[in-house]
């Protein structure tokens, strides 16, 4: 007898959009959500593991106003600038083609660039912007493709879209990350991801899988 071993589809969700609440920009969070969402979570980012007592409050479903324990979680400043595409600029970031690399490896190759560019020694700060300059290069597959890399226009076709339309799009979008501007990200205390050792072999085999 043959025995068929049916599996669900994978539901990739790399990107997503923030609701916007009236009042929630101009009141902020309740600090005690927060705590909540920490000790549920043992404060592990949500999307790439990442654990730091600095990592922010999120939403699940993206909507602040759903405090139920399970729809808060924490993100970590990387990863969730990929959640909120609709609030991103021009200069915020660029969307780049690069299905040899999961999301949460690239959300820790710049927690690590992050930190050496601020912190690193004249080595490490040139190892950091190579491999940001590595992963920016990437943009231009993007751009041939969809005719964009600019992270808020992809931000505001997913808010216009039906939630059927928008969920096409996420599976669509499975391949590409976001490479957001280090500038942005909150001056924070990330540790170190990757080594400064580990830069370069890492560098080198994703360059010869391009």
């Amino acid at each position: 007898m043959t025995h068929l071993r049916l599996t669900a589809a994978i539901r990739y969700k790399h990107f997503d959009i923030e609701q916007q609440v009236w009042g929630h920009e101009q009141t902020g969070h309740d600090p005690a959500l927060y705590r909540r969402a920490a000790k549920l979570t043992g404060n592990a980012c949500e999307y790439c593991g990442h654990v730091s007592a600095r990592n922010l409050l999120a939403f699940r479903d993206g909507n602040p106003e759903n405090t139920h324990d399970d729809n808060l979680t924490v993100g970590c400043s990387v990863c969730l600038c990929s959640r909120q595409l609709n609030r991103l600029g021009a200069n915020d970031g660029v969307m780049v083609y690069l299905p040899e690399l999961a999301p949460a490896d690239i959300s820790r190759l710049i927690r690590t660039v992050i930190t050496a560019r601020r912190d690193g020694d004249e080595r490490q700060q040139e190892g950091a912007a190579m491999i940001l300059n590595w992963l920016a290069a990437h943009r231009a597959e993007t751009e041939r493709f969809w005719g964009t890399s600019h992270p808020g226009e992809f931000g505001q076709a997913l808010l216009q879209s039906s939630p059927a339309l928008r969920e096409s799009l996420q599976q669509r979008l499975r391949h590409v990350a976001l490479i957001p501007n280090p500038d942005i990200i909150a001056v924070r205390s990330f540790s170190l991801s990757l080594t400064p050792g580990e830069w370069i072999p890492l560098y080198n085999q994703y360059c010869r899988q391009s």
